[in-house]
């Protein structure tokens, strides 16, 4: 592959994981895990690093700037999972369809937060309440939920890119949209 593609694949994982960060950080739950664009990226903040050591001194501070830009966005990203995954991490740990959204890292450290914090919970006060409230269980005996999940109710904003025309979000909708590029798109998830 010569430099040229190298820089095109590189600017096609970038502006995923840009997308992908910024719908992360928009969307009240966990979305999948983009983990093969963030191997490229790294692999590409290897090489880029390699390469600093060989080139003159503005061309180095310039390649440092762009490879500590992908690293932000790299850190950002796995930030904001994390604080979902913290946040909620007895129902994505529960719920195979989150189960499948998660890394294997990110799944073997839901596990064990969840561990964690049932230990922690259990040592601090749940051992001296009566047994019948001592449980964690998704609902409890009086309807109440133990499980925090995501607020789906909550409102996403969305930037339309290109035109989609007239469109349905949800057949439970009974409203289409005419939907045009550059509009701002205020949907409840």
């Amino acid at each position: 592959m010569d430099e040229d593609e190298d820089d095109d694949v590189a600017e096609d994982d970038l502006s995923i994981l840009l997308r992908s960060w910024v719908n992360e950080r928009g969307s009240p739950e966990l979305l999948e895990y983009e983990g093969a664009t963030l191997e490229n990226l790294m692999e590409l903040v290897e090489f880029q690093t390699q390469k600093m050591a060989t080139q003159p001194a503005a061309l180095a501070n310039i390649l440092k700037m762009d490879v500590d830009r992908v690293k932000y966005l790299v850190r950002s990203y796995l930030r904001t999972r994390l604080s979902k995954i913290e946040e909620h991490a007895r129902h994505y740990t529960k719920d195979a369809l989150y189960r499948a959204r998660l890394s294997q890292s990110e799944l073997e450290y839901a596990k064990g937060y969840v561990e964690l914090e049932e230990r922690h919970v259990r040592r601090s006060f749940l051992d001296q309440l009566p047994p019948h409230l001592r449980g964690l269980e998704d609902v409890a005996a009086e309807g109440l939920e133990m499980v925090s999940r995501p607020d789906l109710d909550a409102a996403v904003f969305c930037r339309v890119r290109a035109t989609v025309g007239e469109f349905q979000f949800e057949p439970r909708y009974s409203a289409n949209y005419y939907i045009d590029s550059n509009d701002m798109v205020n949907y409840v998830y």
